[in-house]
């Protein structure tokens, strides 16, 4: 099942980017892999959209899609 959120979080960041940590709900997450990565560009008549997404998996086998959009983070959705 699959839960949407689109909620901010605050991630710290490799220098390519790429997350390795993150803090939702009030715990810490580590980012054991990043299994996907992808941009997503949309409206680009009206206001551009950009955002940069990435699947990441963390060491309790928690499976997050988190998205980064205009400098800040965002958790969009969480697999079970």
């Amino acid at each position: 099942m699959t839960h949407l959120y689109n909620q901010p979080i605050s991630v710290r960041a490799h220098v390519d980017g790429c997350p390795r940590q993150f803090i939702w709900r009030g715990s810490i997450h580590e980012v054991a892999r990043v299994v996907d990565a992808w941009i997503l560009q949309t409206m680009w008549w009206q206001a551009e959209v950009h955002r940069s997404y990435y699947r990441v998996i963390t060491p309790e086998w928690g499976v997050y899609d988190l998205f980064r959009e205009k400098n800040q983070w965002y958790i969009a959705t969480r697999l079970d």
